[in-house]
C-alpha cells in the first residue's frame, strides 16, 4: 500500500522506469463495499492479508474525501494510486457493470496535497 518504497526503488534505477499496479483496491478492501465479517465463509478475502489489518481509518478517510469531491471511496483510492510518482497504470478487476462505469472516473481525479496526506496518514 505504500507508494514511497516503490518510488524510491524506481528512482534508483538508471533508466526511466514505471510500474503497473495490480489490485490497487486491495481486493475490494479499500472500496468500502463489504464488511469482512459478512463474507461467505469460502470467500478468498476472508484469508487475505488485508483481512488482518484494521483499515477502518483508511476507509473512512477515502470515504470523506469522496464525499467532499462527489466521488466514491474506490475512485479516491484508485486516484491516489494513479498519482504515484512511478505509476504508469493500474489493473483493476471489476465485478459489476456499476464498477465498470464508476472506476474510470478516477483517471481525471487529482488529489491535492492535503488529501494525499490524509490518505497516507491513515495507512496502518
Amino acid at each position: 500500500m505504500a507508494q514511497g518504497s516503490e518510488a524510491a526503488r524506481l528512482r534508483s534505477t538508471r533508466l526511466p522506469s514505471s510500474s503497473q499496479t495490480w489490485s490497487p483496491l486491495a481486493a475490494g478492501f479499500l472500496a468500502g463495499a463489504f464488511e469482512s465479517e459478512r463474507l461467505d465463509p469460502e470467500d478468498f478475502r476472508r484469508t487475505h492479508p488485508f483481512a488482518e489489518l484494521d483499515l477502518s481509518r483508511l476507509r473512512a478517510g477515502l470515504g470523506r474525501i469522496g464525499e467532499r469531491r462527489g466521488r466514491t471511496a474506490a475512485q479516491v483510492a484508485l486516484a491516489w494510486v494513479l498519482q504515484g510518482q512511478a505509476v504508469a497504470g493500474a489493473i483493476v478487476g471489476v465485478r459489476t457493470v456499476q464498477e465498470a462505469q464508476e472506476l474510470p472516473g478516477a483517471a481525471d481525479l487529482r488529489l491535492d496535497t492535503a488529501e494525499v496526506e490524509e490518505i497516507e496518514g491513515s495507512i496502518p
